[in-house]
């Protein structure tokens, strides 16, 4: 970690200035010749000792201060040595953690650069070096790289799998089961990648905030390294990408309190969050980023919970807020770390993705300005189904008044488009069939909208759970109704990826027209490619069929072939 003809100690150095983009490569623990090193940044501790877990019972070893801002170390030697200062058995497996001893009082802090954490309640780092896994995805590498070289990210098709919900229950679910049943699904539905929720050990539950105990650590309960390994090799080689959650607001205050990388949390008292207004914990966030993108070869993060990194008022209540030096309630410490955050990645990894989580806090405007200045590839639109009756009952035009060429991924949220509609008619009130009907309506229109898209695992079921609860089938009935629309599914995803019209003109003005068809709740428009391939969309949102439907001829001239 030193030059051999200088003592400058050049990772320490830049983890300090904010620069040190690999510093788990320094930090955590480390297997030399016949040595383990292991370091931890504690700025404010008197004194710190590595705590080793042996089934006879813990030993404890006193580190060494080896920089004024803070940085320990300490090398455990598994075999005699001229050097060995302290000698034990290979502590591969084993596990650890540090008590920092801070204004005379004992604490015990988890490693946050441990990448795996004990299964018990104890919840103790654990030393794992050992990953026999070789990844066999050069060919998936080079046509990412060179895609990305021939085209930006706009206008390379993009159709995400959120595969979230399958791991509400970890005790019946692995990497390796994920693998048999996620893989031959996302292949055969046309997804070009999936997205995977938080894989991190943590706090919380999928449905609350997500408080990771590290950002480099797999929850054990998944699997190991080399399963999630395998799962993303497995993937690349049936031509899926793979995103990751990635939370850089929160994480646990178990075994981490007091932390030099966090504040207190107002919005939660289990929680710390990040202060980003450290340099040292921008590289080290920074540095967790690149830790997915090395060693596991992920093809994009989707930074969640940015609220919290861009309202400097976040979890306050309202008597309490207060402004930036400029006036405005931004975090600009925040705001910061993420443009830092994309400009790294895309230095870096030119052919990642970096997506921003959806967030309103500020309005739209700011949002979607802070947005373009940060740097992320894309952002997730939620809000675009909120409106339907405006743009689809009332006013047709109106939906392509309220789609700014913006780089939005559009997800499919079924149940607020329901709800919307209600005040124009009584979805409940339809039969099965015209629920169905409207359904697959809203697919298509999300589907042939500009902008990229993120659907649900298995839409077949979780995209038509409004339905769940009508009893006017069989069970029989039903489940043809899912295989149908399953195949529905399948057919939307793969017009998509073959019609270049429905992705790589999504930027520009002319990507777009649209036709007036003198009915309100009947939508037709076109989607024009860069070549100038032009397909008709026609989605009919009336509970009424709709027969000698006449067009434009300046628009339809020209031979035309259903495709759906």
């Amino acid at each position: 970690m030193r030059h051999k003809y200088s003592n400058v100690n050049f990772p320490a150095i830049m983890f300090k200035e904010g620069i040190n983009y690999r510093s788990y490569e320094y930090f955590g623990v480390h297997k030399g010749r016949e040595k383990y090193s292991f370091r931890i940044w504690q700025p404010d501790a008197e004194k710190v000792f590595l705590v080793l877990y042996y089934k006879n019972g813990p030993l404890s070893f006193p580190m060494n201060k080896i920089t004024d801002d803070g940085i320990w170390e300490l090398f455990i030697h598994t075999t005699e040595h001229l050097d060995a200062k302290y000698i034990c058995d290979d502590p591969e497996g084993i596990q650890y953690n540090y008590n920092v001893i801070t204004q005379g009082e004992s604490h015990y802090i988890n490693d946050p650069f441990a990448v795996c954490f004990s299964s018990d309640s104890d919840k103790k780092s654990v030393v794992r070096i050992k990953s026999k896994y070789l990844f066999d995805d050069s060919l998936w590498a080079l046509t990412r790289f060179h895609s990305f070289l021939e085209k930006d990210s706009y206008q390379l098709p993009l159709n995400i799998c959120k595969v979230d919900h399958i791991f509400d229950n970890y005790g019946q679910i692995s990497f390796k089961s994920i693998a048999k049943t996620l893989i031959p699904y996302v292949k055969k539905a046309g997804y070009t990648h999936v997205l995977l929720p938080p894989i991190f050990d943590f706090d919380g539950t999928y449905n609350t905030e997500i408080r990771p105990s590290s950002l480099y650590s797999i929850n054990s309960s998944l699997g190991d390294i080399d399963d999630l390994k395998n799962l993303v090799d497995k993937l690349h080689n049936v031509g899926v990408g793979v995103i990751l959650d990635f939370t850089p607001f929160l994480f646990s205050a178990r075994g981490q309190d007091p932390s030099p990388f966090g504040k207190a949390c107002l919005s939660d008292n289990n929680a710390l969050a990040y202060d980003v207004g450290k340099k040292e914990v921008i590289s080290y966030l920074i540095s967790s980023a690149f830790y997915w993108f090395d060693k596991f070869h992920i093809d994009g993060l989707h930074v969640t919970q940015s609220g919290g990194l861009m309202d400097l008022n976040f979890g306050k209540e309202k008597e309490n807020w207060t402004a930036n030096r400029y006036g405005g309630f931004e975090n600009l410490e925040g705001l910061f770390f993420l443009n830092q955050l994309n400009e790294a990645i895309k230095k870096e990894y030119s052919d990642r993705l970096i997506i921003a989580d959806d967030n309103r806090i500020f309005g739209k405007t700011v949002i979607d300005k802070f947005n373009k200045d940060l740097g992320f590839s894309f952002r997730i639109k939620t809000d675009w189904c909120e409106d339907f009756h405006n743009y689809i009952f009332k006013d047709t035009k109106n939906l392509f008044r309220r789609l700014p060429m913006e780089n939005y991924i559009l997800p499919l949220s079924l149940k607020a488009a329901i709800e919307n509609v209600s005040s124009i008619f009584d979805f409940d009130g339809l039969d099965l069939q015209e629920k169905l009907g409207f359904i697959r309506a809203v697919k298509v229109l999300q589907m042939t909208l500009p902008y990229k898209k993120l659907g649900l695992l298995r839409g077949d079921t979780d995209e038509i759970e409004p339905l769940a609860c009508s009893g006017s089938v069989t069970d029989a009935e039903w489940s043809d109704r899912i295989r149908r629309y399953q195949c529905f599914v399948e057919h939307i995803n793969k017009v998509y990826s073959d019609f270049d019209s429905f992705y790589d003109n999504d930027l520009s003005s002319d990507g777009m027209k649209f036709i007036n068809t003198g009915k309100i709740g009947l939508i037709a428009f076109t989607r024009r490619s860069r070549k100038g391939k032009e397909p008709i969309i026609v989605i009919n949102f009336l509970k009424e069929s709709i027969e000698g439907l006449v067009l434009p001829s300046k628009i339809t001239s020209g031979f035309y072939k259903t495709v759906l």
